[in-house]
């Protein structure tokens, strides 16, 4: 027999009400889990960065984005993410998934699509991530992946 999970229950339970609350302001690590460098905006291409918060409390894998936009007047963000990831410029996204950083994230209202007028949160400033919950996170990581291989 399976079992929901207290996360899990939160999770089915705001997607079965349609509830985007976004989290409070503040700092949050957060740990990467995808890049789609496909998206394109009316300013051109950007790329989306998918993060989960990795924080023990009731915001745990709670989902947020950021988008870097590829226009020389927003390089600046770019090289800001790169430096929070600690790694260089030409570093490929995918050697980067799983890693953690702290995120500065406030709330907004959006201003255009099927969700104007609702609230949402943004990524404001990224910065490196305290050594030990990164260290956390990667001891996890590895033991998530010990107990794959086993099986």
């Amino acid at each position: 027999m399976a079992k929901l999970n207290k996360n899990q229950q939160k999770q089915a339970e705001e997607a079965s009400s349609g509830s985007f609350d976004p989290v409070p302001d503040g700092v949050y690590h957060l740990k990467l889990v995808d890049v789609d460098t496909t998206r394109e905006g009316p300013k051109g291409p950007y790329w989306s960065w998918e993060f989960d918060i990795v924080q023990n409390d009731d915001h745990n894998g709670r989902k947020l984005w950021n988008n870097t936009s590829l226009s020389e007047a927003a390089a600046f963000k770019m090289q800001e993410t790169y430096t929070a990831f600690g790694v260089p410029l030409d570093t490929d996204t995918d050697d980067m998934i799983g890693m953690v950083v702290k995120a500065q994230v406030s709330t907004r209202t959006i201003q255009q699509g099927d969700r104007k007028g609702e609230l949402s949160n943004q990524i404001d400033r990224l910065k490196p991530a305290d050594p030990e919950v990164a260290e956390a996170v990667a001891k996890e990581a590895a033991a998530k992946k010990e107990a794959e291989e086993i099986f």
